[in-house]
């Protein structure tokens, strides 16, 4: 009876060590976009995001932008494809790693942003003495 519970025991750790090890296949590196080049993307696509909402926000005319459209030219410029940007963003998310890539994203954003309010003051300043 004894060596008859050793063997269930033996077989069920083995077969649960067995279907442990046969979870997906980690994506390689080379299936995804590196996190400097995801960001650079997400920096465009934050941009153009932006654009988009103030220009359809503030045109009275019938013109609407559409983002389908700016993001396939987005894809374009960065040579990669709209399939592999989502893996890529997935990737990251659940193997780690986003927090990375939405800091970079943020940092340079906010530099844009302090550039354009300097320009911007600038400007202001320059109509205000005339």
């Amino acid at each position: 009876m004894k060596f008859y519970l050793k063997n269930i025991c033996f077989y069920c750790c083995v077969g649960m060590f067995l279907i442990g090890c046969s979870q997906q296949k980690t994506p390689t590196f080379n299936e995804v976009i590196s996190k400097e080049k995801l960001s650079s993307i997400l920096i465009d696509m934050h941009i153009i995001d932006g654009t988009i909402h103030s220009h359809n926000n503030e045109t009275r005319e019938k013109i609407s932008l559409e983002k389908e459209y700016y993001d396939s030219v987005i894809f374009q410029k960065h040579g990669v494809s709209d399939s592999l940007f989502r893996e890529s963003v997935q990737y990251y998310t659940i193997y780690g790693g986003i927090k990375d890539v939405f800091s970079m994203v943020l940092d340079s954003l906010n530099t844009v942003n302090a550039q354009l309010e300097s320009v911007r003051q600038k400007k202001i300043n320059a109509n205000q003495q005339k």
